[in-house]
């Protein structure tokens, strides 16, 4: 990832981008499988602005989830929050790795994520299947590498020659 301030603008274009991938209905078969992209979003730009889009703006997108989805609230909230420092704690660790070495390593702060929802789902008495739990755990690193690619020409100024 490149170094450098990005367009105001790009934040919450990117955050409206990511929650409307996460919401757009899909086909069942595959829906179990979707990337979290709001999660990966928020933790690219923690990655990318730690000090002015960290645990704050991790913890708004968290209860503006909570909100939506009608969840105990906070449980959105607490598992971004998690996740978003421990990106803040290794930040100049992952920031000086390639992307697909990034996305290996979150691969952990995204597990985190998916426990926490299970783990206050399964306190607060709600079902749920191990399969939808899981498999995003598994997915959204694979996106990892697309999107820091995508947020650096989307972000760098295009260039004439």
């Amino acid at each position: 990832m490149k170094q450098g301030k990005p367009p105001a603008w790009l934040i919450p274009i990117s955050l409206l981008i990511a929650f409307v991938l996460d919401n757009v209905e899909i086909p069942e078969g595959i829906a179990a499988f979707r990337p979290e992209f709001l999660m990966l979003t928020v933790l690219l730009w923690t990655l990318l602005m730690p000090r002015s889009l960290g645990l704050i703006t991790a913890w708004v997108v968290g209860l503006f989830m909570d909100v939506y989805y009608g969840t105990p609230m906070g449980q959105h909230a607490l598992a971004y929050v998690l996740c978003a420092f421990f990106v803040i704690q290794f930040n100049e660790w992952l920031r000086n790795l390639q992307p697909v070495q990034q996305a290996i390593l979150l691969l952990p702060v995204f597990i985190l994520y998916e426990f926490t929802l299970f783990w206050i789902d399964g306190v607060s008495g709600q079902s749920t299947d191990w399969l939808w739990r899981w498999a995003p755990a598994l997915t959204t690193p694979l996106m990892w590498p697309l999107a820091t690619t995508l947020l650096d020409r989307v972000s760098s100024p295009s260039r004439e020659e």
